[in-house]
């Protein structure tokens, strides 16, 4: 009887190892379970936040799936979306509007991007002058402001202006079209980039030099400031080619100025240059030159050359070693008595003088 007890002691043990076994499998599967459906939910609300963003090419795959299978297509979230009646049915339009969707998004993108495109003005690396570039629209003032902004499909022209010193050559860039024109027209339907060159203007010049003979000393300018030519000390200068220059002739004390060799008379000389000129100004030593009048009647003293005219000019100067002719005409009701001193010698009336010294000359009317 004990050794029955004994052995259904041990069949207990055993079930009850058993059960409690088939017990922890039995928590294990449905702990294992749980996990599995809380990953799955997870699973299914990220496919579905996906979905919202690339809905055509979920949509599309699922309606493969369909096809494949010959039945009507599930979403992984469980909700159909789309069907077919045989082997090859099913609908895949949903996946054709997105993507014209984002065709159009992308469109829009660059529509907004082109709204304005901008001109830059840039030096060319050759040319030697200078200039300004202005556009119209006001926009640019290059220079200043080489950069600006305009909006997509606008007209903007482009105007070269040379500085002083300096002539426009021709557009480079964008522009080379215009060539030498003044001015550049652009459709702005792009970022434009313009080269502009100036070069400086090279003007030939010609060359005038003073040449000073005589016995006397004097000073000779030339118009303008600064003035090229002061001679005294600067006898030569270089004036642009076509220039009209005016040159003036002052004498020192003491001298008296005789002339131009290149123009007529003893006031200023303009030269028009159209080569190199040489210039020769004739200083001379002055003398003085005086008529004294007497006697009871009236008259008049002339000198040739001209100087002397008495009546009102009863002296003059006159270059040393001049030759001088005096004529008397007597007044109304007079008549002329004759030179009584002065004359180096008298010839029918006339009285001639070599002025080789300051001279006084005597006549007498009655």
């Amino acid at each position: 009887m004990a050794k029955k007890k004994k052995v259904n002691l041990r069949v207990v043990k055993i079930s009850l190892a058993v059960v409690i076994a088939l017990a922890f499998l039995i928590i294990l599967f449905f702990y294992i379970k749980n996990q599995y459906e809380k990953q799955g939910a997870e699973s299914n609300a990220s496919t579905k936040d996906e979905s919202a963003a690339g809905a055509g090419s979920q949509q599309a795959n699922t309606t493969a799936q369909s096809s494949a299978s010959g039945g009507s297509s599930v979403s992984s979230g469980g909700s159909g979306v789309g069907s077919g009646s045989s082997g090859g049915g099913g609908s895949s339009s949903s996946s054709s509007n997105s993507g014209s969707a984002n065709d159009n998004m992308n469109e829009n993108a660059s529509g907004a991007g082109a709204s304005n495109y901008n001109i830059s003005i840039a030096k060319a690396n050759f040319g030697t002058g200078s200039g300004i570039i202005s556009s119209s629209p006001a926009g640019i003032s290059c220079g200043a402001i080489c950069k600006s902004s305009f909006p997509s499909g606008s007209s903007v022209t482009l105007t070269a202006t040379p500085n002083e010193g300096s002539n426009f050559t021709s557009w480079a860039g964008d522009c080379a079209f215009a060539g030498a024109s003044a001015s550049c027209t652009l459709i702005v339907n792009s970022n434009k980039n313009v080269d502009r060159i100036f070069d400086a203007i090279i003007v030939p010049s010609f060359n005038i030099s003073i040449s000073k003979t005589g016995s006397g000393t004097g000073t000779v300018l030339s118009s303008g400031d600064p003035r090229p030519i002061n001679c005294g000390t600067m006898c030569d200068g270089a004036f642009a080619a076509g220039s009209s220059v005016t040159l003036t002739a002052t004498p020192d004390e003491g001298s008296i100025f005789k002339g131009w060799s290149a123009c007529a008379g003893t006031g200023t000389c303009t030269i028009t240059l159209d080569s190199d000129r040489e210039v020769i100004v004739t200083f001379d030593i002055y003398r003085k030159l005086t008529i004294q009048k007497s006697g009871a009647g009236t008259g008049t003293i002339t000198s040739d050359p001209a100087g002397i005219n008495c009546g009102s000019t009863c002296n003059n100067t006159f270059s040393s070693g001049a030759s001088i002719v005096l004529a008397a005409t007597p007044g109304y009701k007079s008549t002329f008595a004759g030179w009584t001193s002065g004359c180096d010698y008298i010839l029918s009336g006339m009285c001639y003088v070599i002025l080789s010294s300051d001279r006084t000359v005597k006549a007498q009317f009655s």
